[in-house]
């Protein structure tokens, strides 16, 4: 009987700390540079908009609802208040609420992807990130002079859709994105930004509690060993 036991709690625990590791390979993780990004990842294609088009075999951009100006490829050299230093980008004006989105349709779905983003009209807007209708994130740009903002972008499940927009933004503000990239993801170290998903902890939990149980009935089983024969000799 206590063989058995001993064989479930095992079984138990082996597949508890299987799924973890499974888990942990397949948690999201977000980067704020470029250098930790390409680390955690196999680059598969860029975009960085120099030869005007909005598309490629595995990218497409396009605009979502809300602005008079359709997305357009812009040099961002001819204004101060559009040079972030990356030449041509691809952007659109927010002159109507609701505000626009920047829609980003991966015909060849990925499981990382990564751009740079940058505001003009009203600098310092906040950037919205949604990752295929689920997911939302956000990212802080700054004046010209501070360089666009990075945002990458890592997980075991493939993203297909992404939309970029301002929440709450000012009209006339100009939103643009820049290099955008797509990669496969590496299973690696978790990075220093990284935030694992509940179930990640919950699945180390329940590993964890089944080493203690096993260890706790092998325990009481040494210590009944050990008294038993006493008992016999009296």
């Amino acid at each position: 009987m206590f063989a058995r036991k001993i064989s479930l709690m095992i079984a138990l625990s082996i597949a508890a700390l299987t799924l973890t590791s499974t888990a942990s390979a397949t948690t999201i993780a977000t980067y704020t540079d470029l250098a930790s990004w390409t680390a955690a990842t196999s680059l598969l294609t860029s975009m960085n908009f120099e030869d005007g088009s909005l598309a490629n075999s595995a990218v497409q951009f396009s605009e979502l609802g809300g602005g008079l100006n359709a997305i357009a490829v812009i040099d961002t050299t001819i204004s101060q208040y559009w040079n972030y230093g990356t030449f041509k980008a691809a952007g659109v004006t927010f002159h109507s609420i609701p505000l626009p989105s920047i829609h980003v349709h991966l015909s060849s779905p990925a499981n990382s992807f990564a751009f740079n983003v940058f505001s003009s009209g009203s600098n310092g807007q906040t950037f919205g990130v949604n990752v295929n209708g689920t997911s939302f994130y956000t990212i802080a740009t700054g004046l010209p002079n501070a360089g666009p903002s990075f945002f990458g972008f890592t997980s075991g499940t493939t993203v297909s859709d992404i939309d970029l927009t301002i929440p709450g933004g000012v009209l006339d503000t100009m939103a643009f994105v820049d290099n955008f990239r797509t990669g496969t993801a590496l299973v690696t170290a978790p990075p220093a930004d990284q935030t694992p998903e509940a179930a990640t902890f919950l699945l180390i939990g329940s590993g964890l509690i089944g080493l203690m149980g096993l260890r706790k009935q092998i325990m009481k089983n040494k210590s009944a060993l050990q008294v038993t024969p006493a008992l016999s000799a009296c």
